[in-house]
């Protein structure tokens, strides 16, 4: 229910998430449960807008997991390339 849901602190709402990504079975109520706890999570959701924050961010060890630049024919990689869109998971 998502007047319950909204009702859970966030970090128990990240918890029953995560929890139930991996067993879905693709049954409705899992999609439209998912999607409530999406919800919840993106409306409590404020980022972090500081400078000494963004510097941190870009300042780490980042790897490289898939690029079309690396999947290009005749004559290989090219040796520069732009990256458009960055995402950091932090747990």
């Amino acid at each position: 229910d998502n007047m319950t849901t909204n009702k859970l602190p966030t970090l128990e709402v990240k918890r029953r998430l995560l929890d139930l990504l991996p067993r879905m079975m693709g049954t409705p109520e899992e999609f439209k449960l998912v999607e409530s706890y999406i919800n919840v999570l993106e409306d409590r959701y404020q980022p972090v807008q500081t400078l000494d924050f963004l510097n941190l961010a870009l300042q780490g060890d980042w790897q490289l997991l898939f690029s079309t630049n690396l999947l290009s024919g005749g004559g290989g990689p090219k040796s520069n390339f732009r990256i458009k869109e960055m995402y950091q998971s932090i747990q």
